[in-house]
Order: C-alpha cells, then sequence, then structure tokens
C-alpha cells in the first residue's frame, strides 16, 4: 500500500504550519524562547570570562 501525497494534502500541512507559526508568534512563546537563549548565552560568556581569569593566573605562576 504506498503512500500517496495529494496537493489537498499539502496545502493542509501548509496551513497547520502557518496556524501553529502564528499561535507561536501571538502567544509570546517566542519571546520566552529569546530570553532563554539570551540568559544561556550570558551564562556561557561568563564561563569564559572565568576560564580566561583562570588562564591568565597560571600563566602568571
Amino acid at each position: 500500500m504506498p503512500l500517496s501525497i495529494d496537493q489537498s494534502d499539502i496545502t493542509y500541512i501548509f496551513l497547520v504550519l502557518v496556524v501553529v507559526f502564528i499561535i507561536y508568534t501571538l502567544s509570546g512563546a517566542s519571546d520566552w524562547v529569546g530570553e532563554h537563549v539570551r540568559a544561556k548565552k550570558l551564562a556561557n560568556d561568563e564561563k569564559e570570562l572565568e576560564l580566561e581569569e583562570r588562564r591568565k593566573k597560571l600563566s602568571n605562576c
């Protein structure tokens, strides 16, 4: 039994994706994801700075 995809199936999938994107945008989830990504990047930057300070201290010894 082969799987066949008609044009109507593609249109339905596209419409579902558009609706999901609109709900995602209007719900503010994109802001939450953006905040989470920024917070994670900030934490990584702080870790990098700590590592650099440790390396400098070790190289001075």
